[in-house]
């Protein structure tokens, strides 16, 4: 009953914002939609790049989630010591003219 309530009043209002909608004399650069891509595409980039750098931490988070505590209480700082250096994976292109 809640949910036809709140629903009714959102018909309402979408209605009353047709029907006296004033006129808005705005114009639209031809560049804006280039702007407006470019932010959306930098927002997943960004959010791309940090899911990348925090990959073990995640990953970490959802295998920890699940495990019981075993024997003894673990405190943070030994979990976090089986944290491996996120630049153990970056590959050195000079690393075979060493060899």
């Amino acid at each position: 009953m809640k949910r036809m309530k709140l629903m009714s009043r959102c018909y309402f209002a979408l209605l009353m914002m047709v029907l006296f909608a004033a006129p808005a004399f705005a114009y639209l650069d031809p560049g804006t939609l280039s702007y407006v891509i470019s932010m959306i595409a930098g927002l997943f980039i960004a959010g791309g790049a940090a899911i990348a750098i925090f990959r073990r931490k995640i990953k970490l988070f959802f295998q920890n989630l699940g495990k019981k505590k075993q024997e003894g209480e673990q405190t943070a700082t030994e979990t976090m010591d089986d944290v491996v250096n996120p630049m153990d994976d970056v590959v050195d292109p000079l690393a075979e003219d060493k060899q």
